[in-house]
């Protein structure tokens, strides 16, 4: 007798929700784009100025901060003892992790909006692109956080597996509005990325999976890799990383 084929059949909480309230995922994450609250260009562009000459000045004693590493924090040591000879000066953790972005956010909105108090509710803290925010140029970039809708916040890929077409569209969307302050970035970056193999290089790190996190937490931003699924994305800037001589 024949064995039977299984066929896998995807059963996705959003899509039976949504469809059985008569509303597209489509339609939704598209609204929700439309809400997502950015800091005021004229802020964006003083305050990155300014974390960018802090960042890059190894005289500079301001406090930069930038998110802990691994569970509960126990790779931080590590992470700072590798961002100190990248960068030629030294960073702190944050705390709770979302402080010094929290702050920065408020602060931008209160100068903003000076003849009253705005509290967004149900919105979530995010920064644009995953895996950055151990980079000291990107955790507190003014242009990297913002205020996104909780109820396409999952959709972004942060958190569903079952729309990836969203988060492509969730990095149109950061591309659209931050292509100059990225390209920036990206050649401030290089010679950072290439201070990072260095390090490496003299180090023989034997900790891959810190090595790769690293090696994507400093990476220039690429738009064709910020597309791809996770694996797919670290690959890619592995393979520029590569490239570095």
């Amino acid at each position: 007798m024949a064995k039977k084929k299984i066929v896998k059949k995807v059963v996705n909480s959003y899509e039976e929700v949504l469809t059985d309230l008569n509303i597209s995922p489509e339609s939704l994450f598209d609204a929700g784009l439309t809400y997502i609250k950015r800091i005021d260009e004229t802020i964006i562009e003083r305050e990155w100025e300014k974390l960018v000459k802090k960042v890059t000045t190894s005289t500079s004693t301001d406090d930069i901060f930038v998110r802990s590493h691994g569970r509960n924090g126990s790779g931080s040591e590590q992470l700072m003892v590798l961002l100190t000879e990248v960068f030629g000066r030294s960073f702190s953790i944050d705390k709770s992790n979302n402080a010094a972005p929290k702050r920065l956010l408020e602060n931008a909105l209160a100068e903003e909006y000076q003849d009253y108090v705005v509290e967004y509710q149900d919105y979530q803290i995010s920064h644009l692109f995953e895996e950055r925010t151990n980079n000291p140029l990107l955790f507190s970039a003014p242009w990297m956080i913002c205020y996104t809708p909780k109820i396409i916040d999952p959709f972004t890929g942060h958190e569903t597996k079952g729309f990836p077409q969203f988060q492509a569209k969730f990095v149109d969307w950061a591309f659209a509005n931050n292509e100059k302050y990225i390209n920036e970035y990206n050649e401030l970056v290089s010679k950072y990325w290439k201070n990072l193999k260095n390090y490496f290089e003299k180090k023989k790190e034997t900790n891959i999976r810190f090595k790769n996190q690293m090696i994507v937490a400093l990476a220039p931003i690429y738009k064709e890799a910020e597309m791809l699924p996770k694996k797919q994305r670290t690959q890619y800037y592995l393979k520029e990383f590569d490239k570095i001589y």
